[in-house]
């Protein structure tokens, strides 16, 4: 029995020298459905909210200001990410990127363009002195966590790591699994021909997602489902409970 409990652990241990570590990350990671669906997700002013550190933003400011000209959705912004033509290159023009939550960017729909950008660009010099060089003083638990809360930090790589990942980033998706949809939508404004695959485009893929809502009946699929689950539950917080 010993010697078959050897014999089982010795070919396991050579399968998983063949096949590599299986937890390891990608050589080069691959974006995949979940972040071109979260790229196509984002609302069409996350660029403009954007901002550049340690470089000047002249490059940056002026190549996005030509690629949201004229923008109405995703569609637009594709054409554009895809024909427009821009030089930026991400160690020189773009070497740290605060990009805008969703959150935070939907927060200023009331506001115009100007209004919004430049509500970001004092909350992104605050996210500067305060989080990244540690400045803190005067600053509460609550106003700390909103900033938090309000960008996330990409980083130019020094070398191409792949086809859609000129950047790191540090929210908890890169984390995981060294590829997000804010590294891939930053790489595609950088280089045009990391676009998103025709494959991840459409109804068909709009209908497969399934994040935001807080139930997964097959019932309830796609934007109608997500709805449905939102009024339900604007409903139930309309509701009051009797006093006894």
């Amino acid at each position: 029995m010993v010697k078959a409990i050897k014999a089982g652990s010795r070919d396991a241990e050579a399968q998983l020298a063949n096949a590599g570590h299986p937890n390891a990350f990608p050589s080069k990671p691959v974006a995949g459905c979940l972040e071109w669906d979260l790229v196509q997700g984002m609302d069409k002013r996350t660029l403009l909210l954007t901002m550049t550190l340690n470089v000047p933003a002249t490059d940056w400011t002026a190549a996005v200001r030509k690629l949201c000209k004229d923008v109405t959705g995703f569609d637009d912004l594709r054409r554009n990410l895809d024909t427009v033509s821009r030089t930026i290159h991400p160690t020189t023009h773009a070497t740290v990127l605060l990009w805008p939550t969703q959150t935070y960017v939907r927060s200023m729909q009331a506001m115009s363009d100007m209004d919004a950008i430049a509500a970001a660009k004092a909350k992104g010099f605050q996210y500067e002195k305060c989080i990244i060089k540690g400045q803190m003083a005067g600053l509460n638990l609550i106003s700390a966590l909103d900033l938090l809360e309000s960008f996330h930090v990409l980083e130019a790589l020094p070398v191409k790591w792949g086809k859609n990942h000129l950047f790191k980033c540090n929210c908890e998706l890169c984390f995981k699994n060294a590829s997000c949809p804010h590294v891939v939508f930053a790489s595609w404004v950088v280089d045009p021909t990391a676009g998103c695959p025709d494959r991840y485009l459409g109804t068909h893929f709009q209908r497969r997602r399934k994040r935001g809502r807080p139930s997964a009946k097959a019932s309830e699929v796609g934007d109608v489902g997500e709805a449905r689950c939102r009024a339900r539950l604007s409903l139930q917080e309309q509701y009051k409970a009797p006093q006894v």
